[in-house]
């Protein structure tokens, strides 16, 4: 038994016949799908039954995308396509028991084993011939519901822009194939998140910066200040306190905000001064010093003396730093930070004090009538060698000395700076 069924572009028609015998001229009735029953003749020679003429030829059945038509296993299947609209993205979907061919192209006829499609006189017209199976077979077009990757999709049922986006771990062309919108090596991946431990979304670096996550730490990859805890971005995160300041990346972050006076608390702030401390332009410290000759077994001069005094009373700013160095050692000892300045202000005022810096005491003290100075010894006492005091009013020839003994010492130079 043969059995034809007839299908428009817009949708399906059926026809189907009885076991009726076929001679030339004689017509039967056969039923249509969303239309009215209609008639089937033999044809001419007797030999087959003509397609139900069900009107579907020019395209104006309406049935939804997804109907299925049911078919003998036998039956031949008749597809007449309006040419008007034939174009290549016309498909369909066979699907029969044990058989799957999807994505028939209706304007391309093709061959294979299962299925056969035979262009026929006219280029609207497509002969489907079903292969003989025990069970009925069935037609219907490609839907995002069919269980079939099929039409544009990418996956089974999503993805192609026509059905919805496919879900993580599905078969993608691109991000809008994908829920998640992002494609990768043909497989949609999973929603970034700022925990996943994978550098994905907008983050800089790994779970860090970006528009989403958490700030990056120094050293991580940054695009602008706003990916970084620091606010600074140089390439990586700078640390605190420094800035990519000359915009070159191979340097990184290479200005120091607490002490660039070119860029002092932030890039471009110059300080006039030419000092930056503590990222604030500071005006600098003119350093004070005190220098004399002193000869072995000779007492100070009146005017090493004055001098002294003179050197004591110009103490008058604060202090980072201060030296006690000589003749015999021209590096001497030396305290900086807040602990110079005390002792810079104790020997202006005289008043006797002892003040640790680095290990070392420095006691400022009065002797015979004249401040003295000194890292290795109390109050008018005497070194016999590697001595550090400096007494310049001393009456006698105790002036001090510098690795040297403090008493009766080599004749040397001397000399202290507070800066």
């Amino acid at each position: 038994m043969r059995f034809a069924v007839l299908v428009s572009i817009a949708g399906f028609a059926l026809a189907g016949c009885t076991a009726t015998v076929c001679a030339p001229g004689l017509q039967v009735s056969c039923p249509c799908l969303n239309a009215p029953d209609s008639v089937q003749s033999c044809s001419a020679n007797g030999m087959s039954w003509e397609p139900c003429a069900c009107g579907a030829t020019s395209g104006d059945m309406s049935v939804a995308a997804s109907a299925d038509m049911s078919v003998p296993a036998t039956a031949d299947m008749t597809v007449t396509l309006d040419s008007a609209t034939l174009a290549p993205d016309l498909l369909m979907s066979v699907h029969a028991q044990d058989l799957t061919v999807a994505n028939v192209d209706l304007s391309n006829p093709v061959s294979n084993p299962d299925l056969t499609i035979a262009s026929q006189s006219t280029p609207d017209l497509v002969h489907v011939n079903l292969p003989d199976l025990a069970t009925p077979d069935f037609v219907h077009a490609a839907s995002c519901s069919d269980g079939v990757r099929n039409g544009s999709e990418s996956d089974i049922d999503c993805g192609g822009g026509s059905c919805a986006a496919c879900a993580t771990g599905k078969t993608c062309g691109g991000a809008s194939d994908c829920v998640s919108g992002i494609c990768t090596s043909g497989t949609c991946q999973p929603q970034p998140t700022c925990t996943d431990g994978i550098k994905n979304g907008s983050e800089t670096d790994i779970d860090c910066g970006g528009s989403t996550c958490p700030k990056c730490t120094s050293g991580k990859s940054c695009s602008a200040g706003s990916d970084c805890s620091s606010g600074a971005c140089g390439g990586t995160c700078c640390a605190t306190g420094f800035a990519d300041c000359d915009h070159n990346t191979g340097n990184g972050c290479e200005a120091n905000l607490a002490s660039d006076a070119k860029n002092c608390g932030a890039c471009g702030t110059v300080c006039s001064s030419g000092t930056c401390s503590g990222s604030a332009c500071t005006t600098p410290v003119t350093p004070v010093t005190y220098s004399a000759a002193f000869t072995n077994g000779v007492e100070p001069t009146q005017a090493q003396c004055d001098n002294w005094d003179t050197f004591r009373a110009n103490l008058v700013d604060t202090y980072s730093y201060v030296n006690l160095k000589g003749t015999f050692d021209a590096t001497g000892v030396t305290c900086t930070g807040p602990t110079a300045d005390k002792i810079c202000q104790a020997i202006s005022g005289g008043n006797p004090t002892v003040i640790i810096c680095n290990n070392t005491g420095w006691y400022i003290d009065t002797c015979n009538g004249g401040v003295e100075v000194s890292t290795t010894i109390g109050q008018c006492q005497c070194d016999a060698a590697s001595g550090y005091t400096l007494r310049p009013c001393v009456y006698d020839g105790d002036w001090g000395g510098v690795n040297s003994a403090t008493c009766d010492a080599p004749s040397q130079r001397i000399t202290i700076t507070c800066k």
